[in-house]
């Protein structure tokens, strides 16, 4: 069953998180091994809290910049000396994303089962990639979980500061590109027609417009053909 508590850790910061136990007692015997005392535990329900899991992955997103966040803390908060799992509850009271919020809950669970924390993140391989896993495997085998982490921020960071670099510069000729677009629509629309049908009515029919007709009919078939 899956309960919700709120403990007290040994240097008097109160604390919620989330745990499946057998049952409460085997709960509260779990938390006094982390060195917490609990204060209070409930039972959640399942049904719901599924549910709701649903909408926040569906329309919730973990963004770079609180991944970037998310490594950042947690390297810092290991080298000060904290364990993983305490990390990780600290990160969940911190954080306002409520899908990143329940995928700490769920790296709690990991850790607090005996599992890995790359175990945890490799089951949210639509927020964290391969790469970002492997690295923290690696660190884990390493016994740098710490340093890896602070890495994996660095670099995420300077991925992230490329990628807006290179967006800023397209959007420029991105915008000279529509215009132009949308000014040679309008002119074969409404400027060339105007124009042909003022000549023929000064009796002026030519090859002209024949031409322009071709050309027309030449935009219809590049904008066909590019899409």
């Amino acid at each position: 069953m899956l309960f919700l508590y709120k403990a007290k850790s040994k240097t008097g910061e109160i604390f919620e998180s989330a745990m499946d136990a057998p049952d409460r007692y085997s709960l509260a015997k779990e938390i006094k091994s982390h060195g917490d005392f609990p204060l209070s535990i409930a039972e959640k329900n399942q049904f719901f809290t599924d549910l709701k899991s649903l909408f926040q992955n569906f329309f919730t997103k973990v963004s770079v910049n609180e991944q970037i966040i998310f490594t950042k803390n947690l390297s810092g908060m290991l080298k000060a000396g904290l364990s993983l799992y305490r990390a990780l509850s600290v990160l969940k009271k911190q954080t306002q994303n409520s899908k990143l919020n329940s995928i700490l809950t769920s790296l709690s669970e990991e850790i607090n089962s005996g599992g890995t924390l790359s175990e945890g993140l490799g089951k949210f391989p639509n927020v964290f990639s391969k790469l970002f896993v492997s690295i923290v495997k690696a660190g884990e085998e390493s016994g740098n979980l710490a340093g890896a982490l602070s890495d994996l921020g660095i670099n995420l960071e300077k991925a992230h500061s490329l990628t807006k670099k290179i967006r800023g510069a397209l959007i420029y000729p991105g915008i000279i590109l529509s215009a132009m677009v949308v000014i040679g629509v309008l002119m074969f629309a409404f400027v060339v027609p105007t124009l042909a049908g003022t000549f023929q009515e000064l009796g002026l029919e030519s090859l002209d417009f024949d031409l322009c007709d071709y050309y027309w009919n030449s935009l219809w078939l590049v904008l066909a053909f590019s899409r």
